[in-house]
């Protein structure tokens, strides 16, 4: 009797490693693939489609389908992950988080606006968005590339929630967010300097909005509103309407603050995943800075070598 209850903790530590391998191949296969595929899938398919104003859209809407369904398989029970970071998370919780994500980044782009008064112009300009119906044109086609996004860099967060803790997850998913943006061969100037620190803090941002919500549609939602407050806030400032970009700022911490603020409740005791035992405070960082900064350069690697 005795041998056999010792050998059950054993039996445990050895299923929990294996979901922790599966776990992390899992997240780094994702992201991979993700990073890689799109401009592949770009490149290999473009010259196909006519050039008309839906071909983009089509391209983005196939991205979005396919990491769909590359999430939708690995979330099934054979490969022993979870669906939800928490169990229990009410609506009302939900919209605070969501509430409060919004106040944080539209804090995040007001003090960007205040550091660099010419950050908006030189986005704008880069992005080729000095006309009206350009400008239309990218609104369009944010819905599909924010969903594509969050399904996967969520995925990946509630993969590496299997055995991390939320701050060194959160981490990760958030580097792994503003490398994505990142093009190899860009030079480091202060415009680039500022974008990746705007992004890094933004995906900080949202990492920890899905921890207390753990809701994919819900992150899709935040991300996509702000993408288009701040979008239109540029537009505001480069046309030097100074009133509306005021009020747009003043509207948008307002109705934000006055959410999360109505929105608050007692945490209750988190059911969410966590690590598996044994692994130490070290190792989950080392598996973070592996995640959000050795597999990001790993992949520049690859895309300079093979101009992907």
């Amino acid at each position: 009797m005795r041998e056999e209850r010792s050998s059950k903790p054993a039996g445990r530590d050895g299923r929990a490693a294996s979901r922790t391998i599966v776990a992390g191949v899992q997240a780094f296969a994702l992201y991979a693939a993700y990073v890689l595929g799109g401009p592949w899938l770009r490149s290999g398919i473009i010259g196909l489609l006519p050039n008309r104003p839906w071909s983009d859209s089509l391209l983005d809407g196939a991205m979005l389908a396919l990491v769909g369904l590359a999430a939708f398989l690995f979330t099934r029970p054979i490969f022993g992950t979870h669906g939800r970071l928490r169990s229990g998370a009410s609506p009302m919780s939900g919209l605070g988080a969501a509430s409060e994500a919004l106040l944080l980044l539209g804090l995040l782009a007001l003090a960007l606006r205040i550091v660099d008064p010419a950050y908006d112009e030189r986005e704008l300009g880069g992005r080729g968005l000095d006309s009206p119906a350009a400008l239309l044109g990218f609104l369009a086609l944010l819905p599909l590339g924010v969903a594509a996004e969050e399904v996967v860099f969520r995925s990946c967060q509630s993969r590496l929630r299997a055995f991390l803790r939320p701050a060194p997850a959160a981490v990760a998913v958030a580097l792994g967010f503003a490398a994505y943006h990142w093009v190899p061969g860009w030079t480091w100037d202060r415009h680039r300097i500022e974008t990746e620190i705007a992004l890094l803090a933004g995906g900080l941002v949202l990492a920890a909005a899905f921890e207390k919500a753990a809701s994919v549609p819900l992150l899709v939602a935040v991300h996509l509103t702000y993408d288009n407050l701040a979008v239109v806030q540029a537009w505001l400032n480069v046309r030097g309407a100074r009133g509306a970009e005021a009020a747009l700022f003043l509207l948008w911490l307002a109705v934000s603050g006055t959410l999360a603020w109505r929105c608050r409740r007692p945490e209750r005791a988190s059911r969410a995943i966590g690590p598996s035992p044994g692994v130490s405070a070290a190792a989950e960082w080392m598996a973070a800075a592996l995640f959000g900064c050795g597999l990001p350069l790993a992949i520049d690697w690859i895309r300079l070598r093979f101009r992907i």
